[in-house]
């Protein structure tokens, strides 16, 4: 049961990672791993390369609260 909440976590951060940015622009290259531990804590590794057709502001990244070592550069 708690590596399908993982799942489904996973899936929903996808999701919010990439709702906002396909109304601005394509993502070139998506990959992404997941690990889930045996005490069920997830490991998510996600990489997005984005092509914008000009200068953005206002680019948001919903993560979770409790996300930690995030890294967007």
């Amino acid at each position: 049961m708690r590596s399908i909440r993982c799942l489904a976590a996973i899936f929903l951060c996808c999701l919010m990672v990439f709702f906002p940015v396909l109304a601005v622009s394509t993502a070139s290259d998506v990959s992404g791993s997941a690990t889930v531990a045996a005490d069920g804590s997830c490991l998510v590794d996600l990489t997005v390369t984005l092509q914008l057709d000009s200068p953005r502001e206002g680019l948001a990244f919903p993560l979770p609260i409790d996300a930690e070592d995030v890294q967007i550069n």
